[in-house]
């Protein structure tokens, strides 16, 4: 049978052409399935924990809380983390800086696994506008980050979207093909379940080219997976080990918060 992992995830949004990267699923033993973020933020920072489940089975994911989680950095500290609940380790010491590059080690009684990311440096996040649209007979809201890409090619960038506080099930990825060195102009749809009066927050993270591909690929999986494709294939992931899905994103947060009028 397949396997799956658990994403909070309804639609990906993706503004850039690149091609799809296909990894096999093999039908097997559950995957250790890894979700660990730090950023340019003040700490904690948090590492969860959990096992994939057939693709036949409930979404009701094991979570793991044996293991061993260290992180450490380019500067040479080195921090093991607190085995909180369900799954969840914290850090204690390490602080995200832009420039540097972060190391996960993870040891469980069955896996060990290993990652790097570097953390690029912060681009300015200056603002945020919207405009309403006709969305398929449904009004919604079109959001435009404003932010000028730098002159050098290959940057990346992840926004998250949150109402009241709370992330809404959804990811927009964009690369800097065709903005190099410009203002941004490219949008997003925010979705369903966003009205005029709402506080939305949006996160704007700029990421790591494997991180972009991660989430390029995980759109491939989740369309799969929406349209009950018999043959769902795994994410590409920056996380070296033996039976291991999800990611280690090292990536610079900035925040913005505007209410829709």
């Amino acid at each position: 049978m397949k396997h799956l992992f658990p994403v909070a995830l309804v639609s990906i949004y993706f503004i850039s052409c690149q091609q799809v990267i296909e990894i096999d699923l093999n039908e097997a033993s559950p995957y250790l399935v890894v979700e660990a973020n730090i950023t340019n933020q003040t700490g904690p920072y948090h590492v969860k924990l959990t096992q994939s489940v057939n693709f036949d089975d409930y979404n009701i994911f094991p979570t793991v809380d044996n293991a061993t989680v260290i992180i450490s950095d380019s500067f040479g500290n080195t921090d093991t983390l607190t085995h909180l609940d369900s799954g969840r380790y914290q850090t204690n010491i390490i602080q995200g800086i832009e420039n540097s590059t972060y190391y996960l080690s993870i040891f469980t009684p069955s896996d060990t696994v290993t990652a790097s990311c570097y953390m690029p440096q912060k681009v300015i996040f200056d603002s945020i506008s919207y405009n309403l649209i006709n969305w398929f007979g449904n009004t919604r809201y079109i959001m435009t980050p404003h932010f000028t890409d730098p002159p050098d090619p290959g940057n990346f960038y992840r926004f998250i979207l949150y109402k009241k506080g709370k992330k809404r099930n959804a990811f927009y990825v964009f690369n800097d093909v065709g903005i190099n060195g410009l203002p941004n102009t490219r949008s997003f749809l925010a979705g369903g379940s966003i009205n005029t009066g709402d506080t939305i927050e949006i996160e704007m993270q700029c990421i790591e080219k494997r991180i972009y591909d991660y989430y390029f690929s995980l759109n491939q999986t989740a369309g799969n997976l929406l349209l009950q494709s018999a043959t769902p294939s795994n994410p590409v992931t920056n996380l070296e080990g033996h039976r291991v899905l999800g990611y280690f994103n090292a990536c610079t947060s900035q925040k913005i918060t505007v209410i829709l009028q």
